[in-house]
């Protein structure tokens, strides 16, 4: 004699928290039972931002704010209505960003310069701009095919802006193993002259993959200088896929109301392209556009004074921008956009 058991059912997602309010979530139904012919109903609330599908077995959700989301899971099988609960099955946060110290996010390298190496190979691969370019498949590489130079080896770079700096990460080259830096000596600096003393020391491992170190507090800082004492084979070279810094934008100025930040009218709002800033302060010297996640859409040297100033964003794809100017005394004016 057949059993008829009833289903049990289970909504499954891959975590409980994400960092990022944009990222995507995945929803899947493990229930135990026969999921031919059944139908699915998934309500999220509160509402999300996006919802592929509410009525199929694996919908992709974008939550949308930050907060906490209870799920109501129903599945409909011959006829019957099966369904569970969840309060709080789900939460996200603030996406990381330059402009949130208390999440920060990766630094952009588009500005980055190379202030001094001792050694680079100048056939491809091996520039040292190649440790910083934002592609894993180039490399620098101490010099190789005309001889080579002996340890220790040093890159300083200039990331172009102050920032408090939390982490560093160290991606070795991919393919092959030559160069890659065991022991050394991590500095950081305002000037990229008083280095002190190094905020870390240590040995990275013999992997392809990303090595993170996370400071003991987070530093204020605008130069980079890499000591790399040793390869993990004891050979003459060193190499690096890229080099990457998390942390958020530093005051332009050390002055102690550089923490102050106010707000500034912007218009028009929603705008298809052009937005007019009444500028709010004589002294701006800077203005960063960022996007929604924090990340680096453009930066503006302003130079003279002006009483408006015009951001043109008919480039960028539609959605919500952050506009913020900084002065030479260290204020910080900031206004959130919707680009049409």
């Amino acid at each position: 004699m057949d059993t008829v058991y009833e289903p049990l059912i289970q909504p499954w997602v891959e975590k409980k928290h994400y960092e990022c309010i944009k990222d995507t979530v995945f929803f899947e139904d493990h229930s135990m039972m026969d999921h031919n012919e059944a139908e699915w109903k998934w309500t999220v609330t509160p509402a999300p931002e996006f919802i592929d599908n509410p009525n199929k077995r694996n919908p992709k959700v974008v939550l949308g704010k930050v907060g906490s989301y209870d799920i109501l899971f129903e599945v409909i099988k011959n006829g019957k209505r099966y369904q569970r609960f969840y309060p709080q099955m789900v939460m996200a946060s603030s996406c990381p960003s330059i402009e949130d110290c208390n999440n920060p996010a990766t630094i952009p390298k588009e500005g980055w310069k190379l202030k001094y190496v001792n050694s680079q190979e100048v056939n491809d691969p091996g520039l040292a701009v190649m440790s910083f370019d934002g592609d894993p498949s180039t490399i620098w590489h101490t010099r190789w095919s005309t001889g080579s130079d002996p340890y220790p080896h040093e890159i300083q770079v200039d990331m172009e802006d102050e920032y408090v700096l939390s982490a560093f990460e160290y991606l070795t080259r991919q393919e092959g193993v030559n160069g890659r830096i065991k022991a050394y000596e991590l500095y950081l600096s305002l000037d990229g002259e008083n280095w002190e003393e190094p905020v870390s020391v240590g040995e990275f491992k013999n992997t392809s993959a990303p090595q993170r170190i996370q400071f003991l507090s987070p530093v204020r800082a605008r130069y980079m200088r890499l000591l790399a004492l040793s390869e993990v084979n004891g050979n003459a070279w060193a190499s690096a896929a890229e080099f990457s810094f998390t942390g958020c934008l530093a005051p332009f100025s050390s002055y102690e109301d550089a923490t102050k930040v106010k707000e500034m009218k912007v218009f028009p709002v929603p705008s298809s392209g052009i937005f007019i800033i009444q500028v709010p302060d004589w002294d701006i010297q800077q203005i960063l556009t960022c996007d929604a996640m924090g990340r680096l859409i453009k930066r503006e040297i302003q130079e003279g004074n002006v009483n408006e100033y015009h951001i043109d964003l008919h480039h960028v794809p539609s959605g919500v921008y952050v506009i913020s100017l900084f002065t030479k005394t260290g204020k910080k004016y900031v206004s959130r956009v919707m680009k049409e």
